[in-house]
């Protein structure tokens, strides 16, 4: 019985302690603020006044947004209770011109004035949202109270925005303190202006009887183009237009669907086919898998933030932008110097950063999605004075160890801290490194002027006097002044190589560089004719503006000119030039890129690994008419496209084709070869020149042996080279022969008059003009070899008999074969 009594008196006990524990949780904010300085109040409900206007801000606009969707699918009305000629055609619009009891045409478009006080009506019945949006401050009033007063909302209609005009005051308490503020207005770029004003110059047209569709479409958007770029002048409902139901009947039953680009010059839009450019129309909708190439949804970034879910001919075309790669587009908590700025992406912070002049190393990412939870994050780094026994210091939050006045500088506090100022110095807290400041005893900064970085820096003189170059004043000894920190360099050529492997002498792109801005200065090689061309620049610009890849490349390299606070610091990417600079002209920082591993990476275009296919291919290719579609069969023949696909890491075209005629034979394969348009630092491939693309044609030139690195060209010998021009020759009547063969055959049997014996015709016809195109080159060459040797003639007939029959055969089972015979 003691036993029981005594567990019962324990869970008593346990019952009171868990009471007392919840009370305490619950009245806790209460119980603290007992305790809590009327100064300590007031410096917590300053740290609480922005996240508060954030989450109002959030909850209106998001209701505000809804309030105008709606009137835009009612033509500005809020809803369509009470007005005539309420239609339901394709979802609800209204009438907006009607006749009269005397049959007179009326525009009742509603006006701006009416358009706004719908959308004061929107929030007076739709105002509960807000407030379940906020859930009547619960977050907040855990923490102080929120005592909201009167909410006014009203709104501003102009050409390019709409502003929600907020009339709000809310108060915050703490303890003793107290805090009242007003909320801020809200901008949406929603282009209402300028939608009403073309919604009613259509209706207008048709008070007049006046086809607007029909007559003055084309003509109004010519003379408003500058306005229709922005809006469709096609119904579509929503809140992109405020056109009428009857504006909707004007349309003819022409084709609705995707457009790739408007006649107003929007991209991967719904609209019909007459509102769109000729050959853009892609039909169905927009986001389906067949127009996803063209306008499937991509997250666009563009050079101040990013966009998701858009159209991708919208972002690169209509917006500019690029398609985003890694972690650029990315939404997290964004942390510049120690302070929060809320869930931003990294590009939109990165930028945030750099325009208050700090660098990548004070930005940091915290992953979260909550915006209270990353003002909190960041909590611990704010600003503001540390009140102790020994003295008074600015500092942060977290390495104060006494009372801290968030936001405050501890001279704004004369009847706590005898603060006494030092000088002018460059700032030391982080965001002020480039800006002079004045510094006091408590290590406070009072910014009074930033130096505009990246041309100019904050310095400390260390002399009796400097000179302030960007304010353009003279300062004392241990002043703060800005040094410029630009480069200037001299007048400089470098050697850019175009598409067609040619180089271009041009002037670098610019002569001041800003710090931390880089260029390229490239060589390659010039033609070892015009040794002279370095001395006269005049006479190169006038009359050598281009020329060909001529010339060894000994120890020529790529450079980046990189600008280091005043200094020009030459990288020096190796004469090697496994890596190469190229120039962005948008930044100014140059890039380095790879090149080709080795010129087999083009020279092998158009080679298959099969050593009997490759030969006969490139023979067949240059026969005109079809020697390029007989090589291609074969096997796979290299051209100037095909070249230009090579690419390396970054998507950079490496390789050109270098041609050895300057002319095409209609319907055969160019001569030339595939080969690196960088040449490299190295004579390990100098040996391939003249085999590269159609080896078996592919004579070694200049500008082939110059591309495949430090090699020197020789000339081929008169003998070599005259018996080299007759293989060529009889070469060429052969394949030229066969590539004719197909037209003639056909030509040759039509003639002979029999129908029905043309399908045995053909293939006999081709068969025999490929064994004469083959037999007809090497029994000339017979007689000449045989008048030196009279073997010659009998190896030849013994290839003839065996190797060509055996070929010929083979060909005509072939097409045989293909026709079905």
């Amino acid at each position: 019985m003691n036993k029981r009594a005594q567990l019962t008196i324990f869970i008593v006990i346990a019952v009171i302690v868990i009471a007392l524990a919840l009370i305490a949780w619950q009245f806790w904010p209460r119980i603290r603020d007992a305790f809590m300085s009327e100064e300590q109040a007031r410096a917590f409900l300053s740290t609480q006044v922005r996240p508060l206007k954030d989450s109002i801000s959030f909850c209106i606009k998001e209701t505000a947004k809804d309030i105008l969707e709606e009137q835009g699918r009612h033509a500005g009305y809020y809803q369509l209770i009470d007005l005539h000629g309420a239609v339901d055609y394709g979802g609800a619009k209204i009438v907006v011109m009607h006749k009269d009891k005397n049959k007179n045409r009326i525009n009742e478009l509603p006006s701006l004035e009416v358009i706004r006080a719908e959308f004061r009506k929107g929030m007076e019945m739709e105002g509960y949202k807000i407030d379940r949006c906020l859930e009547n401050f619960a977050k907040f009033k855990r923490k102080m109270q929120v005592i909201p007063g009167e909410r006014k909302i009203d709104l501003e209609i102009e050409e390019d925005k709409v502003i929600v005009d907020v009339d709000w005051p809310i108060t915050i308490k703490k303890g003793r303190a107290s805090l009242s503020f007003n909320q801020e207005n809200i901008t949406l770029f929603i282009p209402l202006g300028k939608i009403w004003r073309v919604a009613n110059d259509i209706v207008n047209f048709e008070v007049k009887q006046t086809d607007f569709y029909a007559t003055e479409l084309e003509n109004y958007i010519r003379n408003m183009g500058e306005t229709c770029k922005e809006i469709e002048i096609v119904p579509k409902g929503g809140i992109t237009l405020l056109i009428s139901i009857f504006v909707t009947f004007l349309v003819s039953a022409e084709r609705y669907g995707c457009c790739f680009k408007t006649v107003t010059g929007r991209y991967c839009t719904e609209t019909y086919e007459s509102l769109c450019e000729r050959g853009q129309f892609l039909g169905g909708s927009c986001t389906d898998q067949r127009n996803s190439d063209k306008c499937g949804l991509v997250t666009c970034a563009l050079p101040y933030d990013c966009m998701f879910n858009v159209p991708k001919g919208k972002c690169l075309y209509e917006h500019k932008g690029t398609i985003a790669l890694g972690d650029e587009c990315k939404k997290e908590c964004c942390g510049i110097a120690g302070r929060a700025y809320g869930i931003l992406t990294h590009k939109a912070c990165r930028l945030l950063a750099f325009k208050k002049g700090f660098n990548e190393s004070f930005i940091e990412f915290f992953d979260t999605q909550n915006e209270f939870e990353c003002y909190a994050h960041f909590a611990s780094t704010e600003k503001g004075c540390c009140i102790t026994p020994e003295g008074c210091k600015d500092t942060t939050r977290q390495e104060c160890k006494g009372t801290f006045h968030a936001g405050v500088l501890c001279r704004e506090i004369p009847e706590r801290c005898q603060v006494k100022v030092i000088g002018k110095r460059c700032g030391k807290q982080p965001g002020n490194e480039n800006k002079i400041v004045i510094v006091d005893s408590a290590g406070g900064e009072k910014p009074i002027f930033s130096c505009s970085v990246p041309q100019y820096v904050c310095l400390e003189c260390n002399k009796e006097k400097c000179h302030d170059d960007e304010r353009n004043i003279d300062v004392g000894r241990f002043e703060a002044y800005c040094k410029d920190t630009s480069c200037k360099l001299p007048k400089l050529y470098h050697q850019k190589v175009n598409e067609d492997g040619k180089i271009e002498k041009v002037p670098i792109i610019s002569t001041i560089l800003q710090t931390g801005q880089s260029i390229c200065y490239n060589f390659y090689g010039v033609s070892s004719e015009r040794d002279g061309l370095e001395k006269s620049d005049k006479m190169y610009i006038e009359k050598e503006d281009v020329l060909y890849m001529h010339g060894r490349s000994t120890g020529l390299q790529n450079h980046k000119l990189v600008c280091n606070y005043g200094n020009i610091i030459v990288v020096a990417l190796g004469t090697d030039r496994k890596k190469l600079c190229k120039d962005d002209p948008n930044t100014y920082v140059a890039r380095v890129i790879d090149n080709v591993e080795n010129p087999e990476v083009c020279t092998n275009c158009g080679k298959l690994d099969n050593r009997i296919l490759n030969p006969i291919g490139d023979y067949l290719s240059v026969g005109a008419l079809s020697g390029s579609l007989l090589g291609n069969i074969v096997s796979e023949q290299c051209n100037e496209e095909k070249c230009k696909k090579i690419k390396n890491a970054q998507g950079e075209s490496v390789c050109f084709f270098s041609r050895d005629l300057s002319f095409d034979i209609p319907g055969s394969n160019p001569i030339g070869s595939c080969v690196p348009k960088y040449p490299l630092g190295t004579t390990d491939y100098c040996t391939a020149c003249g085999g590269g693309g159609d080896w078996l044609w592919n004579i070694c030139k200049e500008q082939e042996c110059y591309a495949l690195g430090n090699c020197q060209f020789k000339h081929t010998s008169e003998v070599r080279g005259t018996f080299y021009f007759v293989l060529a020759t009889l070469g060429f009547y052969g394949a030229h022969r066969i590539g004719l063969a197909p037209a003639y055959a056909v030509i040759s049997c039509i003639k002979a008059g029999n129908p029905a014996a043309i399908l045995t015709c053909i293939p006999t016809k081709i068969a025999k003009e490929v064994k004469e195109a083959v037999v007809g080159p090497v029994s000339l060459f017979t007689e000449v070899v045989g008048k030196i040797s009279g073997e010659g003639k009998n190896i030849v007939e013994t290839i003839k008999k065996t190797l060509i029959d055996e070929i010929i055969g083979e060909i005509i089972s072939a097409i045989k074969n293909a026709i079905g015979l």
